[in-house]
């Protein structure tokens, strides 16, 4: 339901998320366009408008801010997915899986390229790395 400003975008977000739980329905809104920094997530948050953010890592220009953004989701009650593109490296996808264990986000979009299995592949080895040194 892409708008073609960030207010009108959070406006349709509310009005659909308010129907939706007016019928009881457990499908979650995700704030994807006009979602792009801090701020932004910010004012999606505090509207009410969305239960998750996808998170744009390479937007956001630092594992420090995609942390940051991970952390004011959670602090607020909404889900976190961190986002990418599919014209990362395999270091970016790893540090992807780093950011994505050590604070908790619901999901994380598969990378490197466009199809699954390789990224898939990449992801999984390195967050069973990590999770190997937990134990």
């Amino acid at each position: 339901m892409p708008r073609s400003n960030k207010t009108d975008q959070i406006k349709i977000f509310a009005d659909l998320k308010q129907t939706l739980k007016n019928r009881n329905s457990k499908t979650l809104i995700i704030a994807d366009e006009w979602c792009n920094d801090l701020s932004d997530i910010s004012d999606f948050i505090e509207s009410k408008s969305v239960d998750m953010i996808q998170i744009k890592m390479p937007d956001l220009g630092s594992i420090t801010q995609s942390v940051k953004a991970v952390m004011i989701c959670h602090e607020n009650g909404v889900k976190a997915y961190l986002g990418g593109s599919c014209n990362e490296t395999d270091l970016n996808a790893k540090n992807a899986v780093h950011v994505a264990v050590a604070t908790g986000a619901e999901q994380i979009l598969v990378r490197p390229g466009m199809g699954i299995d390789e990224g898939f592949s990449i992801m999984k080895n390195e967050e069973t790395r990590i999770l190997l040194d937990f134990h």
